[in-house]
């Protein structure tokens, strides 16, 4: 395996985010991996011999997290739906798409849901709805002084966000 030529940064800020490698569930050669600092979004098509960078994905941002819908593909092909959480608030949702397996991205609309927020972490519901569950702050842990943040549902048969974050403790909001 060569060497990878972007930092990862495994212990500096934004650390306590999501995980920023991860392998297509319908084809392990292929494998996205995200730099902790500004160098964006790589990706490997030998599964993880080598990477190269994505330079489709526009954002010099750091990376939070990566992930595969895993409904969405069949075995042997490459996955088509991934997404990808950006360290940045300052507009939108911070929350990337590609539908083609990372030929082209477009930061997903964020009418009635998270803005000026990072995206921490992302997950799909085991039962299949077409929910995608996320978390947002508006700091990166653990440096960050965290007083606001909220749990998204983002449906992506609808496109639709909904704030379902429970019942929070003295101190915080969720705007």
């Amino acid at each position: 395996i060569d060497a990878v030529s972007f930092s990862t940064n495994g212990n500096g800020p934004g650390r306590g985010t999501g995980e920023r490698i991860a392998v297509d569930p319908y084809d392990s050669n292929i494998v996205f991996a995200g730099s902790n600092t500004a160098n964006g979004l790589y990706e490997s098509t030998n599964a993880g011999h080598s990477f190269a960078q994505v330079t489709s994905f526009s954002t010099a941002d750091p990376i939070t997290f990566i992930t595969f819908d895993p409904y969405g593909g069949t075995a042997g092909s490459p996955t088509p739906t991934i997404f990808v959480g950006q360290n940045n608030a300052s507009t939108g949702s911070n929350l990337y798409e590609t539908t083609n397996g990372g030929t082209s991205w477009t930061q997903v609309g964020n009418t009635a849901g998270p803005a000026s927020q990072y995206p921490m972490r992302a997950t799909f519901d085991s039962a299949n709805d077409g929910n995608l569950y996320l978390t947002y702050s508006n700091q990166i842990p653990p440096d960050g002084n965290i007083t606001a943040g909220g749990v998204w549902r983002y449906s992506l048969n609808s496109q639709s966000w909904a704030n379902i974050t429970p019942t929070l403790t003295s101190g915080l909001t969720t705007s």
